[in-house]
């Protein structure tokens, strides 16, 4: 068969596999199978004419060029239907729902793969280790059109089960009872269900007062209804990797059950949490991170490096003052005040150098402080546990109903 079959007939078993091992597996005997069925292919004009079941191969009296050359055609019409193929794929990974991206790439290699390996051994070598050539059902001369009338069969009936089984069809589902589309308008009136996407977007754009240019957030919602100008999220799931705060990275996950926004302030890209039963934030940063934010938050220190170690922290840095360099080696422990805010406190500060400026490293360390301030989330939170090991800084912050 063409490379057009066997990528479409690769694309569907993806489709329907449930594992990367199956997937390229099935894609492999899907290559099996159609190449068993009546097809026409180059050979079948060849002269003389070609039996049912054989295969090309060149004449290795041949020069090697001359070889490749009687092949090029051959592989010419391959290359571009293999390009028609993959560009069909493409478009329906993006325009079907449930298309299983991952799955179809890997059947269409599994399809693909005895064409990717024997071709170049028949022209090299003569020989095809993952053909079976007496089960290959190229057809003579005298067949050609139902050859060819085979694998149009094929390529259609294929293309049409890979388009049901990606529900490509398929209408956008309906909206349940008390739901609509969501634009603005809508959101503001509270009716959110329809289009979760626009819920999504909006929460994107009301995150970005709590995190700045660089973070990259995930979202990924359910549960999503409208009613009396509030928005109710059944789960709300976000991660931010990176999370940028203050200039210092961390990596961020946030759940959230039983969320209720007001709609209004959702309109205009803000936060306002009406209601919510359980959230659970996961924070987490190194000391290498935590060394390059405290290099952008203050030019004055140069060079920092950090350590975290059972519980405190040690930093050990240049800082620049009025034009003189004075070398800093900071130890302290950062301490939670009434569950809300964190800030580091010093235990022991060393600066070498004569006329140290008073206050020098306080005056830093205010650039900094407070590490976390609560007060200015949405949700009301607290600090569950702050521990610093192994050169990592891990937060954990909870809060029920409110």
């Amino acid at each position: 068969m063409h490379p057009l079959a066997h990528i479409l007939a690769g694309a569907l078993v993806g489709q329907v596999s449930s594992s990367p091992v199956g997937a390229l597996l099935g894609g492999l005997a899907s290559h099996v199978v159609l190449d068993a069925a009546p097809h026409t292919e180059g050979l079948t004009f060849k002269n003389p004419p070609a039996a049912s079941g054989a295969s090309a191969v060149p004449d290795p009296a041949l020069p090697l060029l001359d070889r490749l050359r009687s092949l090029l055609p051959e592989w010419t019409a391959a290359g571009l239907e293999a390009v028609i193929g993959v560009l069909a794929v493409s478009w329906l990974a993006r325009a079907c729902p449930e298309a299983k991206v991952p799955l179809i790439a890997m059947g269409i290699l599994g399809a693909l793969l005895p064409d990717l390996i024997d071709q170049p051994l028949l022209a090299l070598l003569g020989v095809v280790v993952l053909h079976i050539r007496r089960l290959h059902g190229t057809v003579g001369r005298r067949y050609a059109l139902w050859g060819i009338l085979s694998q149009a069969a094929v390529v259609g009936l294929v293309a049409l089960a890979l388009w049901q089984a990606a529900d490509c069809g398929a209408p956008p589902p309906p909206a349940r009872a008390g739901q609509a589309a969501v634009d603005q308008t809508a959101i503001q009136s509270g009716q959110a269900a329809g289009d979760e996407a626009a819920v999504q977007q909006a929460l994107r754009e009301a995150l970005g007062r709590y995190f700045e240019a660089g973070s990259v957030l995930n979202i990924s919602l359910a549960g999503v209804a409208g009613a009396g100008g509030s928005i109710s999220i059944g789960d709300l799931l976000i991660t931010v990797n990176p999370a940028v705060v203050r200039g210092f990275q961390a990596e961020v996950l946030l759940h959230v059950q039983g969320l209720r926004l007001d709609a209004s302030a959702l309109a205009r890209r803000e936060l306002e949490v009406l209601a919510f039963d359980r959230a659970t934030v996961v924070g987490r940063s190194n000391a290498e991170q935590v060394a390059a934010g405290l290099a952008r938050t203050s030019p004055a220190i140069r060079n920092p490096v950090v350590r975290f170690q059972a519980g405190e922290f040690e930093v050990t840095a240049t800082v620049e003052r009025e034009g003189a360099l004075y070398p800093v080696r900071i130890r302290g422990r950062p301490v939670v005040e009434e569950g809300r805010r964190v800030l580091a406190a010093l235990t022991q500060v060393q600066v070498s150098g004569g006329d140290v400026p008073a206050a020098l490293v306080q005056r830093e360390l205010a650039r900094i402080n407070p590490l976390l301030d609560l007060s200015q989330w949405p949700l009301n939170l607290r600090v569950e546990r702050l521990v610093l090991h192994n050169d990592t800084m891990e937060l954990l912050l909870a809060g029920q109903g409110g």
